[in-house]
C-alpha cells in the first residue's frame, strides 16, 4: 500500500512538473489549447480506464483463480468498446471542435485521440494487478507511465514540436505503457471467468460515475473556450487552466482517502454495522475538511504569488479566478469523498443524481456568469454549484446513515484556520520565500490541530479524531 501511495505521489509531482514546463514552452494561448484538447480526450479516456480498472479489480479480487481469463475477457470488451469510442471521437472531431467555436481544434483532437483507445486497455492491466493485490507491480507500472509521459512530452516540445509535440508525446507514452503491459504482465489461464455481460454491466455504472466526476472537473474550462470571444478564448482558457491546476492540489492530496474509505464503508454496510458506518463517514469527512481548509487558506491568500512562481507573470491575470475557484475545488473534493461513500454503501444512483444536479447547476451558472465576469464568472459558477452539491451530499448522508460532522467539530477546525489565513494575508512573500511561508504556515496549522488533540501521533487513515456523535 505504501508503494501505491508513493506511485500516486510520484504521478502528482511529475504531472505538476510537466505543467510548469509546458507553460514556459507553450505560453498562455497554446497552453489553453492543450488544456482543452487533453481535458476532453483524457476525460473520455479516464472514463474507459476507470470503468475497466474497477470492474476487473472487483471480479479478480473475488476469483483470483480466474484472473487471466477475466483479463482476457476484459481486453476483448475494451477492444470493442474502446475502438468504438475512439472511432466515433475521430469521426466527430470537426463537429466537436465546432462546439468550441474553433475548427482548428479538430486536428489536435485527432492527434490526441489514440489516448482514448490505449487508456481503455491500460485500465484492464491496472485492475488485473490491483485485483491480485500485486501492489508492487501496480505501483511500478504507474511510475513507468508517469516517467515516460514527462520524458517524451518534454523531449518533443524542447525539440521544437510545440503543441503537436506535447500531444504526440502523451500518445506515445500511453502506447508504450500498453505495449509494456502486453509483454510483461500475465499468467497462464485457469478457471472460467464471469460472463462478459456481467463485467460490462458493472463497468457501465462506474463509467457513468467517472464521466460525471470528470465533467465537473473540466466543464468551466470548456465553457470558457466555447462562449468567450474566439480571438481571446485560447488565452483566457490558458489562464484558467493554469489556475485550475493549482486549485486542484488539495483535491489530489485528499483523493487517496476515497480509495481507503470505499472498502471500509462497503464492509461495514455489508455487516449492517450502522455505528461503524457512521464513524467512518464522520471521520473521513472531518479529515477531508481539515486538509481542504488548509489548502484554501494557503491558495486563496497567495493566488498571484503562486501563479507567478509556478507559471511566470504571463499567467498572473488568472489570480483572482484562482482565489475564488479554490473554494469550488474544496467543495468538489468533498463531493468526491461523499459520493464515493454513498456508492460504496451500495447506492450508486443517488450518487449519480447528486453529481448530475451539481453539473447541471454549474452549466447554467457558467452560461450566465462567464459573459458577464469572464474567468471570475467561471470561478464563481464552480464554487456556487459545487457548494450546493456538497450540501446535498451532507443532507443525504445525514438522512440515510445518520452520519454528520457536528457544528461544534467544524467550529473547532476554525481555530487553526483563522490564524493561518490572518498570518498569510499579513505576511507577503514571493519566489522562494513563498515556499518558506507556505511550509511555515502548514506546520503551524498542524501544530494547532495537534494541540487541540484533533490529530494523532500514530494515526490510522483517516487521521483526524472523531467521536461517535460526529465530533
Amino acid at each position: 500500500m505504501l508503494l501505491l501511495l508513493f506511485s500516486k505521489g510520484y504521478f502528482l509531482v511529475t504531472g505538476y512538473a510537466l505543467y510548469i514546463l509546458l507553460t514556459r514552452f507553450l505560453g498562455p494561448e497554446l497552453f489553453g489549447v492543450y488544456g482543452i484538447v487533453i481535458g476532453l480526450v483524457s476525460m473520455i479516456g479516464t472514463v474507459l480506464l476507470g470503468g475497466s480498472n474497477q470492474a476487473v479489480s472487483k471480479y479478480i479480487a473475488g476469483q483470483e483463480a480466474s484472473a487471466e481469463n477475466i483479463k482476457h475477457k476484459a481486453l476483448q470488451l475494451q477492444a470493442a468498446l474502446g475502438s468504438a469510442v475512439f472511432i466515433l471521437f475521430w469521426a466527430l472531431s470537426k463537429p466537436i471542435a465546432g462546439l468550441f467555436d474553433d475548427p482548428s481544434l479538430a486536428v489536435y483532437f485527432r492527434l490526441a485521440s489514440p489516448i482514448i483507445l490505449f487508456n481503455s486497455f491500460y485500465g484492464v492491466y491496472l485492475g488485473y494487478l490491483n485485483g491480485l493485490k500485486d501492489f508492487r507491480r501496480q505501483a511500478g507500472l504507474e511510475v513507468i507511465y508517469a516517467s515516460a509521459k514527462i520524458l517524451l512530452m518534454v523531449l518533443l516540445v524542447s525539440l521544437g514540436y510545440s503543441l503537436e509535440g506535447a500531444l504526440g508525446g502523451f500518445v506515445l507514452a500511453t502506447m508504450a505503457i500498453v505495449g509494456f503491459c502486453v509483454l510483461r504482465i500475465g499468467r497462464s489461464a485457469q478457471e472460467a471467468a464471469p460472463p462478459l455481460t456481467k463485467i460490462a454491466m458493472f463497468q457501465v455504472w462506474i463509467m457513468i460515475y467517472t464521466l460525471l466526476i470528470n465533467l465537473m472537473l473540466n466543464i468551466d474550462l470548456f465553457w470558457i473556450k466555447a462562449i468567450m470571444n474566439p480571438a481571446t478564448a485560447n488565452f483566457q482558457a490558458g489562464l484558467y487552466n493554469a489556475a485550475l491546476t493549482i486549485a486542484r492540489i488539495p483535491y489530489f492530496v485528499v483523493l487517496p482517502l476515497s480509495a481507503v474509505i470505499f472498502p471500509a464503508v462497503s464492509a461495514s454496510v455489508f455487516r449492517r454495522d450502522a455505528a461503524e458506518t457512521r464513524y467512518y463517514i464522520a471521520k473521513s469527512l472531518k479529515s477531508s475538511i481539515a486538509f481542504l481548509s488548509l489548502g484554501v487558506a494557503l491558495i486563496a491568500t497567495n493566488a498571484k504569488a503562486l501563479i507567478e512562481l509556478l507559471y511566470t507573470q504571463r499567467f498572473s491575470l488568472g489570480s483572482e479566478a484562482l482565489a475564488i475557484v479554490s473554494f469550488g475545488t474544496m467543495f468538489y473534493s468533498l463531493i468526491t469523498v461523499a459520493t464515493t461513500i454513498i456508492a460504496g454503501a451500495g447506492f450508486p444512483r443517488p450518487a449519480i443524481l447528486i453529481l448530475g444536479a451539481s453539473l447541471a447547476g454549474d452549466c447554467l451558472l457558467n452560461g450566465w456568469l462567464i459573459p458577464r465576469r469572464a474567468l471570475v464568472g467561471a470561478a464563481l459558477a464552480n464554487s456556487i454549484s459545487m457548494g450546493m452539491g456538497a450540501a446535498l451530499c451532507m443532507v443525504y448522508l445525514k438522512k440515510k446513515f445518520g452520519a454528520f460532522v457536528s457544528f461544534a467539530a467544524l467550529s473547532k477546525l476554525t481555530i487553526p484556520f483563522l490564524p493561518t489565513v490572518g498570518i498569510s494575508l499579513f505576511w507577503r512573500a514571493e519566489g522562494i520565500l513563498l515556499l518558506i511561508k507556505i511550509t511555515s504556515l502548514t506546520l503551524l496549522y498542524f501544530a494547532l490541530l495537534l494541540a487541540l488533540k484533533e490529530i494523532q501521533l500514530r494515526p490510522q487513515l483517516p487521521f483526524i479524531t472523531v467521536r461517535d456523535d460526529g465530533r
